[in-house]
């Protein structure tokens, strides 16, 4: 099996393609950084999603198009509307019809828990407006579209600008911990490797339609800092400045008005294990905690 995959350099992308290729798929990832992976499976195109053009990927002979790439900042979304646009909806279109041409039967689309509600400012509103572009192409060209929205991830790999992670490194590093929101809030935190197994077993199986991909349970942000707190042995001081933002949901990303599955994740990594696994891959790491 082939499948080409934009935006494959990222956290995500990268453990997506990691488990690609212990499953024997052959990757094509399109991404203006590197991934540093190194296979005699992956090829990559290292260009701006918006230079590639048919010729690009003519050759590849692929079955399935995984679209990850894009703006996922919302505060960079809510300074740039016309940019998040063009990336998140132009590029989505772009790489459709591009599909369609070279008869790439399978699209995969990376949106966002913020497409179910009324949340995520221009960055939601982008993500919604490729879903529903992208389900009435599908369905007039007859292609095989699936659209998955992930969770809150974190993991071994990840870097500084995971929320976890962050948090980690500064409890670490003795700081004092500030978080803008409310402590009741809730988030489903999702495993990476959770995360990439079950784009696998929507590839595999071929399951179409829209899937949230998160962790079997939800956690109040206070209780996050509690889990934290036991497992790293310390007392965590946490100013929660509960300030009111209408681009972050409090309490659930859902709408009434929307109906998506949520893939059930078998023998899912436990929230704690993935805790440590974290705090491990950090004190590890090249970076200097001190």
């Amino acid at each position: 099996m082939k499948v080409i995959i934009s935006g494959g350099s990222g956290y995500f992308g990268s453990e997506l393609i990691k488990t690609f290729l212990n499953k024997n798929i052959q990757i094509l990832n399109i991404d203006i950084q590197n991934s540093n992976i190194s296979h005699k499976n992956l090829i990559e195109i290292n260009q701006d999603i918006t230079d590639i053009n048919l010729n690009d990927l003519s050759n590849f002979d692929a079955s399935t198009f995984i679209h990850l790439a894009g703006f996922a900042d919302l505060n960079y979304a809510y300074s740039k509307p016309y940019k998040t646009l063009k990336h998140n909806v132009e590029m989505s279109i772009k790489m459709i019809e591009i599909c369609n041409k070279l008869n790439i039967k399978n699209f995969i689309f990376s949106s966002s828990m913020y497409a179910n509600g009324k949340h995520g400012g221009f960055y939601g509103v982008s993500k919604k407006c490729a879903e529903l572009y992208l389900n009435e192409f599908a369905s007039q060209k007859k292609m095989n579209l699936s659209i998955i929205r992930v969770g809150s991830l974190y993991g071994g790999n990840s870097k500084e600008s995971n929320g976890l992670h962050s948090i980690i490194k500064k409890v670490l590093k003795g700081e004092k911990i500030e978080y803008h929101g409310n402590e009741n809030s809730l988030r489903n935190y999702i495993h990476v490797n959770d995360a990439s197994n079950s784009v696998f077993k929507i590839l595999k199986e071929l399951k179409l339609g829209s899937y949230n991909l998160v962790g079997r349970d939800q956690y109040r942000i206070k209780d996050v800092f509690l889990i934290i707190s036991e497992i790293l042995g310390v007392n965590i001081e946490v100013d929660y400045k509960n300030v009111k933002n209408k681009k972050h949901y409090n309490y659930s990303s859902y709408s009434i008005n929307k109906f998506d599955r949520t893939l059930e994740i078998k023998n899912q990594i436990d929230f704690g294990s993935g805790i440590k696994e974290l705090h491990s891959h950090i004190i590890n790491s090249n970076n200097k905690i001190l």
